[in-house]
């Protein structure tokens, strides 16, 4: 008797989709990158990835917040510790998100400023970008929601924990890209010091 067929998730070709259009991007750039290249990199049909995507657009959209929700994860998994004041579990939380950021090869990085630019240059496709920079939003949120509530756990803060968020999202996209443009130039390490002391600054003012 045969053994029984194990029934695979069905998501798991999506997935595999968004791995091989990751490669693509990384290697080709985004406007090199077809479904018909990304097909070829899966060693699939053509017709399997527009069963799962209905365009390009939305797969090289996959792409990128697949960057940033592992981008966010690293930021909000760093494990509880002993920070030497309220601004260093901000600062331990930003490393860790760099730290991912780093970790992916210089032509994904550089694919989701690609990305951007494309989209907003690209008629129709402005939507891209915006949500690309929302969920960089929500991504910095993974630094900035576990410090708040920590520090400024009744909400008496004057800044809008969405505006922190926005802030912290800005900061490190600008890093990021500075330390692929002039990796020799960008002090990151002198750069994140100041940031936490900016937050320590601010934290003191709450208090008094």
């Amino acid at each position: 008797m045969a053994p029984p067929r194990t029934r695979r998730d069905p998501g798991a070709k999506r997935d595999e989709l968004i791995a091989a259009a990751a490669r693509v991007v990384s290697r080709d750039g985004v406007a090199a990158t077809t479904t018909r290249r990304i097909a070829e990199e899966a060693g699939v049909p053509l017709g399997t990835v527009h069963y799962w995507f209905a365009s390009k657009d939305e797969l090289v959209q996959e792409v990128a917040l697949a960057h940033l929700r592992e981008v966010q994860g690293a930021g909000r998994d760093v494990p509880a510790g002993a920070p030497q004041g309220p601004a260093e579990d901000a600062l331990r939380r930003l490393r860790a998100a760099l730290a991912a950021e780093e970790s992916f090869d210089r032509g994904r990085r550089l694919s989701l400023y690609e990305l951007t630019t494309w989209s907003l240059r690209s008629e129709g496709r402005a939507e891209i970008a915006r949500q690309q920079y929302s969920a960089m939003r929500e991504a910095a949120r993974s630094v900035t929601d576990p410090w708040v509530q920590a520090h400024v756990p009744d909400g008496s803060g004057d800044v809008d924990p969405e505006v922190l968020a926005g802030f912290v999202g800005v900061f490190v996209d600008g890093l990021a890209l500075a330390e692929l443009a002039d990796p020799e130039g960008t002090p990151a390490e002198e750069l994140l010091q100041f940031f936490s002391r900016l937050m320590g600054l601010w934290i003191r003012d709450q208090e008094t």
